[in-house]
């Protein structure tokens, strides 16, 4: 399991937030979109909330927020960026706040000992029609795929990832440990040919390049109908409670 330095050097490195500053702004608008589209704001916890920048958008939107972050470091900078409580502690070790509305887990849950413990447990807080929203690498992806053994985020000791998931092991988690009822995951990002090591010989023939260039792009178009992006996005909603 990744201790909390372990996260504190991720934070510090350029795995974490690689995007300008606009172009993540842009980025976690359209998560929060995302979640909106199904949930009104209302009470969110962000699980792994790293610098806050997720945080201070999502209050500037009017959802209420807390925020939980491993990392001493990154959970400093996110309560200098939101006006939320920030709590530094592991979920399973964290004091939930009442009833939430959404809860996120952005490139968190894959890290967590149990994943499965981890939705029961802020599935036991979610108010009805509330919106659990997560992404993650998408373990069925192109990129995943064409990378077989040598898939980068197979690479514990750099990405601390300790489960993988595809569109429909990730489904079938949602809905047997958190109670989803409705559940929609969709896949976005391609891959580059050009950095795939089993393709590298085709890359430095003359016209190798090109070829690949128009592979990628045609994988850029099919990975959303096909689910072979190279992110995973989904969101859900647990089964209406049955009446007494």
């Amino acid at each position: 399991m990744p201790s909390a330095a372990f996260y504190d050097r991720l934070h510090e490195s350029d795995l974490i937030n690689p995007l300008p500053e606009a172009a993540r702004r842009l980025m976690l608008d359209e998560r929060l979109r995302f979640i909106e589209q199904w949930r009104a704001p209302g009470r969110l916890l962000d699980v792994g909330c790293g610098d806050g920048a997720f945080l201070a958008r999502a209050e500037a939107r009017g959802w209420t927020v807390v925020g939980l972050e491993t990392s001493p470091e990154a959970a400093a900078r996110a309560r200098a960026a939101c006006r939320g409580q920030v709590v530094c502690a592991p979920l399973e070790q964290a004091s939930l706040p009442g009833e939430l509305d959404a809860v996120t887990f952005w490139d968190c849950l894959e890290h967590l000992a149990s994943p499965a413990a981890a939705l029961r447990q802020v599935g036991a807080r979610l108010r009805s029609g509330a919106v659990v929203a997560i992404t993650m690498p998408n373990g069925a992806g192109a990129e995943s795929r064409l990378w077989g053994r040598r898939w980068p985020y197979l690479d514990l000791a750099r990405y601390g990832h300790l489960h993988h998931f595809t569109p429909r092991s990730l489904r079938r988690l949602l809905e047997r440990a958190a109670g989803a009822g409705r559940v929609e995951v969709r896949t976005s990002g391609s891959v580059d040919l050009r950095h795939v090591p089993a393709l590298s010989p085709l890359a430095r023939r003359p016209a190798g390049t090109w070829t690949l260039d128009r592979a990628s792009g045609l994988l850029a178009r099919l990975g959303g109908p096909l689910q072979l992006g190279s992110t995973l996005l989904v969101r859900a909603q647990p089964r209406p409670a049955s009446p007494p």
